[in-house]
């Protein structure tokens, strides 16, 4: 059955394959880093970088919707009737608390990578001051 990637490529996200993924996140980029004048400019490397991974959270869109949305076992959707079943979801608070959570320590474990490895390569010593600096 293409029902997913009749979703991906016509349903209502196709803007998502045809814009974010393949000209945001692959086409713009590829422009940028194939031209030598701006392949060789940090600030367009990083654009193109940053570029690259909005188109891949588009992709990870692409891959999760439509494999959610089409019913690979039919009638499945129907075979509860219960009125306290849903097949609607939202995260709750606990979940929200939890990603946060894992975002957080993510963050204070590279901040406590950065001071007990710090990634300063040069010496700060006054032979690298230009004259007259003092550190």
């Amino acid at each position: 059955d293409s029902g997913g990637l009749e979703l991906v490529l016509y349903g209502p996200y196709w803007w998502v394959f045809w814009i974010i993924q393949l000209v945001i996140g692959s086409a713009i980029p590829l422009a940028l880093l194939s031209i030598k004048k701006t392949k060789e400019n940090p600030l367009t490397v990083v654009l193109a970088s940053v570029m690259i991974v909005i188109g891949l959270l588009g992709m990870r869109l692409n891959i999760v919707i439509p494999g959610q949305a089409v019913e690979e076992i039919a009638g499945l959707s129907t075979a509860i009737g219960s009125p306290r079943f849903s097949n609607a979801y939202f995260p709750s608070w606990s979940e929200f608390l939890l990603a946060l959570g894992i975002l957080g320590t993510g963050m204070i474990l590279f901040w406590l990578g950065e001071k007990i490895f710090p990634s300063d390569h040069l010496d700060k010593t006054e032979s690298h001051l230009p004259a007259g600096v003092i550190s």
